[in-house]
């Protein structure tokens, strides 16, 4: 009888196997199978169901129902019959033709998308960090735009993924040009060092921005490495960082079209 309880284990070899016969309906089984009566050594007939409740609750601490077992087993679709199922839904089961190969299959994309989902979780959690950072030392009213990308065509050299100047821009200067070019009216360039202009630093450059606020923003800037940049907000892209007048820290991403 204990060998019959414990037989499941042939096909399920860890504690699930438990499910099918360490119950109440498994209990039912073994009067079944053996009979209520059996002689034991001594030539006593013993109940078949005290042995089988004794051992369950030996190996469990309590005696569950099938129920207790299978309520939180979640209802799939094929439990009603695969037949009943469009053949693109039918799971894979043993015996189906080619199932090695669909295996191995549904294993590879079902790893990619694991691998893809982290990684978008390392990304935005990456591109959090970066607003964090820079975020802590924009002026509020002021934004930090830059440009990363891989070129497409580099005049035969080979083509590399960099990250390009940032500059820290007052949210209400317009373009200067209309070509697209990246240099505004009422912007630095962060990695750009100015000599010491004493009051007219404000002036010079750009009203509200501080000598001070720049070099801080400068050193924040210095401390994050491309490839954390790359990892945050990926290729061809356009970044953008602001800190608005209540001092709310937002970060943006677009696509940046280059040659």
């Amino acid at each position: 009888m204990h060998d019959f309880i414990d037989q499941t284990k042939m096909a399920m070899p860890d504690l699930r196997h438990r499910a099918v016969l360490h119950n109440a309906f498994g209990c039912y089984l073994v009067e079944r199978v053996f009979g209520h009566t059996i002689k034991n050594s001594d030539g006593r007939e013993v109940s078949t169901r005290d042995v089988a409740e004794q051992h369950i609750i030996e190996d469990m601490g309590f005696l569950p129902s099938l129920e207790d077992w299978l309520v939180d087993l979640p209802q799939a679709a094929w439990h009603g019959g695969i037949h009943r199922l469009p053949k693109s839904e039918r799971p894979l089961m043993k015996g189906t033709p080619g199932m090695a190969l669909k295996t191995a299959i549904a294993n590879l994309n079902a790893a990619r998308k694991k691998y893809d989902d982290e990684l978008a979780k390392l990304g935005s959690e990456s591109a959090q960090a970066v607003a964090e950072i820079l975020g802590e030392h924009i002026p509020p009213g002021f934004y930090v735009e830059w440009d990363q990308y891989t070129p497409y065509f580099n005049d035969g050299e080979a083509c590399t993924f960099s990250v390009h100047d940032p500059y820290v821009i007052k949210t209400t200067t317009e373009e200067a040009d209309s070509d697209g070019s990246r240099r505004r009216e009422g912007s630095v360039n962060l990695t750009s060092s100015y000599a010491d202009k004493g009051d007219k630093w404000t002036q010079d450059l750009v009203e509200g921005l501080t000598k001070k606020a720049h070099k801080a923003l400068a050193a924040a800037w210095g401390e994050l490495p491309e490839d954390m940049l790359e990892a945050a907000f990926g290729d061809h892209a356009k970044i953008v960082i602001r800190k608005d007048a209540a001092g709310v820290i937002t970060h943006e991403r677009s696509e940046r079209e280059h040659d």
